[in-house]
């Protein structure tokens, strides 16, 4: 499965800036961890 997430941040420059700074490795470090634990309770349903 793969997640294509898609996202621009307002404010011109600032949002560009923003963007850089902070919020491409939040929003991939969040998608990651969803990821982790999305897998983690599909494989507990199939052991069940």
């Amino acid at each position: 499965m793969k997640d294509h997430f898609c996202y621009e941040t307002p404010f011109g420059i600032f949002g560009r800036a923003f963007d850089f700074l902070l919020l491409k490795r939040h929003m991939t470090r969040f998608l990651k961890i969803r990821n982790a634990m999305m897998q983690e309770q599909a494989e507990q349903l199939v052991i069940r």
